[in-house]
C-alpha cells in the first residue's frame, strides 16, 4: 500500500499525514508493505516539490519514476525493477487494489 502524496502547496498537510498515518497502521496489522511516497514529493519546508508534479496533483514523469524507485526498493515488481510490460503491470495492480477494497468489506 502506498500513502497519499501532497497535492497542494501548503505547508504540512495534517490531513494527509493523518491519513497516512493510519494507513501505515493499518497495512502492519494486515501484514501488507507500506511504502511511504510522502516525505519525497515535499521539500525542505513542507511544500509540494512542484519539480515532480505536472499540475500539483499528479506526478510527471520524474515523480513517477522517483515512485518506482521507491516501490523497487520495497521489492515489488514493476518495470524499473524486473521488465514487466506494463498491460501486465496494470492487471497485477488492479488484483492488489481488490484485495484492498475487500479488507474494507
Amino acid at each position: 500500500m502506498m500513502s497519499i502524496l501532497p497535492y497542494e502547496t501548503k505547508k504540512d498537510c495534517k490531513e494527509i499525514l493523518e491519513i497516512n498515518k493510519w494507513l501505515k497502521e493499518f497495512s502492519e496489522e494486515k501484514g501488507v508493505v507500506f511504502v511511504d511516497l510522502y516525505p519525497y514529493f515535499v521539500d525542505g519546508k513542507g511544500n509540494i516539490n512542484k519539480d515532480l508534479f505536472r499540475d500539483e496533483i499528479h506526478p510527471n514523469k520524474q515523480g513517477n519514476e522517483l515512485i518506482a524507485k521507491l516501490i523497487c526498493k520495497q521489492g515489488f515488481n514493476n518495470p524499473t525493477c524486473n521488465g514487466i510490460k506494463l498491460p501486465q503491470l496494470k492487471t497485477k495492480t488492479t488484483s492488489i487494489f481488490k484485495k484492498i477494497i475487500n479488507w474494507f468489506n
